[in-house]
C-alpha cells in the first residue's frame, strides 16, 4: 500500500474488448488517495504493477494502472515479502502478462 504526492503520473485503463490501455497524463500534483499492488518478475527481470487513485486539490479523483510518475513531495510504501517468486507470464486469452502461481 502507498500513500504520498506524485505528479506527471500517467493512469492507465485496460478495454478487454480491444485489449488496448488508454492513458490518461495527469500533469499537476496529486495525493495518493490509495495505492496497491505487486512486485513480480517479468521475462526474469523486477516489475512493478500498482493501481492507484489520485486526488487533485479539488478532491476528483482519477484511478487506474500506475504506469509512471514522479514524487512531488513524498511517497510512502510498505511492502510484505512473500516466500518464493512470483512470476508474470503471457496470457494470450487476455493480452496481459498474469501472475504465474502454479
Amino acid at each position: 500500500s502507498g500513500i504520498g504526492a506524485v505528479r506527471e503520473a500517467v493512469l492507465g485503463y485496460f478495454d478487454p474488448d480491444t485489449r488496448a490501455y488508454y492513458k490518461e497524463e495527469l500533469a499537476e500534483s496529486h495525493e495518493i488517495a490509495g495505492m496497491s499492488g505487486n512486485l513480480s518478475l517479468v521475462d526474469g527481470e523486477p516489475t512493478l504493477h500498482l493501481h492507484a487513485t489520485l486526488a487533485d486539490r479539488n478532491h476528483r479523483t482519477r484511478a487506474g494502472h500506475l504506469f509512471s510518475a514522479r514524487v512531488s513531495v513524498t511517497v510512502e510504501v510498505e511492502c510484505t515479502r512473500l516466500a518464493g517468486t512470483v512470476e508474470r507470464k503471457w496470457d494470450e486469452e487476455t493480452g496481459l502478462k498474469l501472475l504465474d502461481l502454479d
